[in-house]
């Protein structure tokens, strides 16, 4: 039902926001927007309380603006007000993508100013669907260069303009020319993978070089005769809204693998950047395709090829940045329920499988190294698996299920071996209508970006074509680039990779991915990225390693029925409960009901815990055994009784977090015996659920430890500390040599790791709860938290003295118990 709107804007967005309500009044909303409503003859403040008054919802436009703005200032505050108390709409709207959002503004799902459909959407409480963004425009160009090997083993080359009978220009070379071969081999050689931090501007200028002279070869090469000029003029033509799609297109695979992104043209600009051109490439000999597209929402399956350090020679990849910045770039879809996300544990061709054996999905998205015509996966124990195409169409084929677009975020994707196609290639010529790939080896830190760009604006931008949205990322990418080369940043973030990301397409008309029609297709189990509870639930970004253990934890509390479930172990601060937290959203997502418990036993917290979430359930027996468990009077036998039977027939997953307070210290015994017995009758009992344990110390009955598989948690490796290191803030401008120095001196202890970084940036930690735990041990200390260490020394002495407080005086404690049982 159309809405009574009252807008609120800075005055310097006024252009922007009449739009906005032109756009509005058009879908049958009544607007109040000052310029309209406000009379000189009346009080301009009772004439906006009073469209205040009249207003059944709210926008509020946030730019640079804003802040300066106390009448945005004060209507917001009426606005919040009715949204909080009256359930009133409120959208906040943003007229640049980096305006500010308040807090209390931040969990609502904002829109952009030129959403109007979806703000129209919003405001009738509808779901928003994806539109057609290339349907919306002005006018789409196509200009088609056709690469062909002749009989007699000469290149042809064919440019046709808006798919005209004849091609404009053709013509033939003996081979290749030099300079292109040269430009190739330069270009397959000179980038930098990894993470790394050396700026080499020497190294960088020869990059530029190589690339600048390639892609004036390819320009001379691809576009020969009147070509160039007449596709500067169809550029010079475009209007606003505008695009010009440039298809390169070719059977043989060297020829469609040349670096073709990198042509510049006669101006010097490179056409794959410019703001109205989409690059797409084509292979000529495959048939096309009887392709419907996937109702939505848009769905993503993602597979991360990690083998475990010393299972590879491989240098560590950056993964989690990776997945948080695709879950990033998709919150606001999730949100809206028009996107969905799928995180598999294990990058094998046979998890693939199982998933699409369930569900239909839009995209596969592939992270990991490598190599022409070979992927490098991992195995369900963590070692390196070479996967040729084959290997991962194999299962993928038996699954009957369409996958409309593979994102291979590895290096030379895209590149032709020796005796075959691309790794790209083969996917196309099996089937599967879109294929992004790499062209050469691609940057940690590029790939991590790209990933986020891309789906950004595949999913924001509401674009149902992958090459729109990798145009758009490219083009933000490159801008980003340009911008960090006015302040000497390092290499790794300004060497120029705008040439090697490249789609892939099998027909001549790009298809769309989905069909947002009335009839939809959700996940058959929904993703699951957080879970409210006392166990800590990090981000993709935050938590780093860690993947071996909790593949094992995932293993046995799913596969291995002779055990109870499984305990993790180590030292304070090393990431149990972390750990702890990311299993139980796995283990959700495979149909476990999770109920945590944190710290000392208490029997009627966790009954009432279990009862709640009894109580929430269908059946009706369990309903009551719910209702019971609920009652704070019921004995502590009765509570035991009912907890021993739910466990034995509902998939419970009862987390126990922190269970070293129920030891005493050094973990030689329980502090209550009961609680041993209690445990082990819960542990007897867990046939259909499962128990998770953190505890800084084993069990210490043998009898009751059988039940458990141990996990233990060491240190972070070297590379996996360096991830760590890259997130927290006050690292970032620290010399190398000083990033050494912390590591030879503190190690890959996470929490000790977050200290130095708080305490050298006054007290504040990334994560609450590392800061919370600074403060309080500096507290007692008397120490103040607030107060500016010298330098980075002082920072790891200090870290050093708190984590002896924290971690290692339990330690010593743990050591003089061992050294006493040995004398006894």
């Amino acid at each position: 039902m159309p809405k009574t709107v009252f807008i609120s804007h800075a005055s310097p967005d006024k252009p922007a926001v009449e739009a906005l309500a032109n756009a509005l009044r058009a879908r049958g909303h009544a607007v109040w927007l000052d310029k309209y409503e406000l009379s000189p003859q009346q009080s301009f403040v009772r004439q906006i309380n009073d469209g205040l008054e009249r207003a059944d919802a709210g926008i509020v436009v946030f730019s640079e603006h804003t802040k300066q703005s106390a009448w945005v200032q004060a209507e917001l505050d009426a606005l919040l007000y009715a949204y909080i108390q009256e359930r009133q709409p409120l959208i906040p709207v943003k007229l640049a993508e980096d305006a500010p959002i308040p807090p209390l503004l931040r969990p609502l799902l904002y829109r952009r100013i030129d959403e109007h459909e979806a703000i129209s959407d919003a405001l009738d409480n509808r779901k928003p669907v994806p539109q057609d963004v290339d349907a919306q425009a002005a006018r789409t160009d196509r200009v088609r260069i056709r690469l062909d090997k002749t009989e007699d083993d000469r290149i042809a080359v064919a440019v046709t303009f808006n798919d005209a009978p004849e091609p404009f220009v053709e013509t033939a070379y003996d081979a290749l020319p030099a300079a292109i071969v040269q430009g190739r081999e330069g270009f397959l050689r000179d980038f930098r993978a990894g993470l790394r931090r050396d700026a080499d501007t020497a190294r960088r200028s020869a990059m530029t070089r190589t690339l600048h002279a390639l892609g004036e070869a390819l320009r001379d090469f691809c576009l020969p005769g009147g070509a160039r000029a007449a596709l500067a003029a169809m550029l010079s033509a475009t209007r606003v809204g505008d695009t010009v799609e440039v298809w390169f297109e070719a059977a043989d695979a060297e020829l469609l693998g040349l670096p073709l992104e990198a042509l510049r043209l006669g101006d010097g600009r490179v056409l794959a950047v410019v703001p109205e051109v989409v690059v797409l490439r084509r292979v000529t000999d495959l048939a096309p395709l009887d392709f419907t597209p996937l109702p939505g929402p848009l769905k993503i399956l993602v597979a991360v090829g990690a083998p475990d350090e010393g299972l590879s020679t491989a240098a560590v990849l950056d993964h989690e940045r990776e997945l948080q910045n695709i879950l990033n770039a998709t919150e606001q879809a999730h949100r809206s329920d028009t996107a969905q996300v799928r995180i598999l544990e294990v990058g094998h061709p046979q998890a693939i499988s199982e998933a699409l054996e369930r569900d239909d999905y839009h995209v596969l998205h592939l992270s990991c190294h490598g190599n022409a015509g070979v992927l490098l996966l991992e195995t369900e124990d963590g070692e390196e698996m070479k996967v040729k195409p084959a290997d991962l169409l194999e299962p993928i084929r038996g699954e009957g299920r369409t996958l409309p677009l593979v994102v291979l975020n590895a290096c030379h994707g895209g590149v032709p071996d020796a005796q075959t196609g691309s790794f790209a290639h083969a996917l196309l010529d099996a089937g599967v209508p879109c294929v992004l790939a790499m062209q050469t080896s691609v940057s940690d830190y590029y790939a991590t970006e790209l990933a986020a760009a891309f789906y950004r604006v595949l999913y924001r931008r509401e674009h149902q074509r992958p090459s729109r949205a990798l145009a758009k990322a490219r083009k933000a990418l490159e801008a980003a680039r340009q911008k960090a080369l006015q302040t000497e940043a390092p290499l790794y973030q300004t060497q120029p990779e705008y040439a090697t990301p490249t789609l892939f397409v099998r027909d001549e008309a790009e298809p769309r991915l989905a069909n947002f029609g009335p009839h939809r297709e959700p996940l058959s189990t929904p993703p699951v990225y957080a879970l409210a509870g006392p166990v800590p639930q990090l981000s993709r970004d935050a938590f780093i390693g860690r993947r071996k253990p909790l593949r094992q934890a995932l293993r046995t509390i799913r596969t291995d029925t002779a055990k109870a479930g499984v305990l993790l172990t180590g030292i304070g601060g090393v990431g149990k409960s972390a750990l702890a937290g990311r299993a139980m959203r796995r283990l959700v997502e495979s149909g476990y009901v999770p109920v945590a418990h944190k710290g000392v036993w208490d029997l009627g917290a966790i009954a009432t815990s279990v009862g709640t979430e009894l109580m929430q359930m269908s059946d009706e027996a369990l309903q009551k055994k719910g209702t019971l468990l609920f009652q704070p009077e019921l004995p502590d036998t009765a509570r035991l009784t009912l907890l021993q039977q739910v466990l034995a027939t509902v998939p419970l997953l009862l987390v126990l977090d922190d269970f070293e307070q129920n030891l005493t210290a050094g973990g030689a015994a329980f502090r209550d015996g009961a609680v041993a017995d209690y445990l082990q009758m819960l542990a007897h009992n867990a046939r259909t659920s499962r128990l998770l344990l953190t505890c800084r110390y084993p069990l210490p009955a043998t009898d009751l430890a059988a039940y458990f598989e141990t996990v233990p948690l060491g240190p972070l490796s070297d590379a996996e500390a360096r991830k760590l290191m890259r997130r927290l803030p006050a690292f970032e401008d620290l010399d190398p040599k000083e990033w050494a120095r912390i590591l030879r001196l503190v190690g890959g202890h996470p929490r000790m790791l977050e200290f130095v970084d708080a305490l050298l940036n006054r007290g504040k930690g990334r994560l609450p709860e590392v800061e919370n735990k600074l403060r309080e041990i500096l507290e007692e200390q008397g120490v103040s938290a607030d107060a500016a260490v010298a330098d980075v020394d002082a920072a790891i002495q200090q870290a050093i003295l708190v984590g002896a407080r924290d971690v290692l005086l339990e330690q010593l404690v743990d050591l003089a118990g061992a050294a006493d049982a040995r004398e006894a």
